[in-house]
């Protein structure tokens, strides 16, 4: 059964998330949305005043700093080619005791359809 990484975002440890977030980006921070998780990270949305709304991607794991930034340079030359839309990476954080940090920039995602599929098939084949 999977335990889910989400759960730090509850309760009390969602104003810890909040202070660690604050301090390592300099700016307000206020979430938004509900955050969730799965086996291997948790993520949520967070309005923040000089970024706009921003999507925190977290990991407490041993080696998780590496996938983020495997994942930042991902994102960053899938952005770069303009072939199809993805998140615009902001910065990989140590948050202390909430592991390491994704920032990126928030898509709504707004529940797609088939037709959305489609779309992003030929985009990533025209690429």
């Amino acid at each position: 059964m999977c335990r889910s990484a989400g759960l730090r975002f509850m309760s009390r440890a969602t104003e810890t998330m909040e202070e660690a977030l604050r301090k390592a980006l300099n700016d307000e921070v206020k979430p938004f949305g509900r955050g969730g998780g799965g086996c291997i990270n948790s993520g949520r949305g967070y309005e923040t005043k000089s970024l706009g709304k921003i999507f925190v991607k977290s990991n407490i794991k041993k080696g998780s700093d590496i996938m983020f930034r495997g994942e930042f340079a991902s994102l960053k030359a899938m952005l770069e080619t303009g072939a199809v839309r993805v998140p615009r990476p902001i910065s990989v954080l140590n948050l202390g005791a909430h592991g390491w940090a994704l920032v990126t920039d928030y898509i709504d995602m707004g529940g797609g359809n088939r037709q959305d599929l489609v779309k992003l098939g030929t985009q990533l084949a025209r690429s």
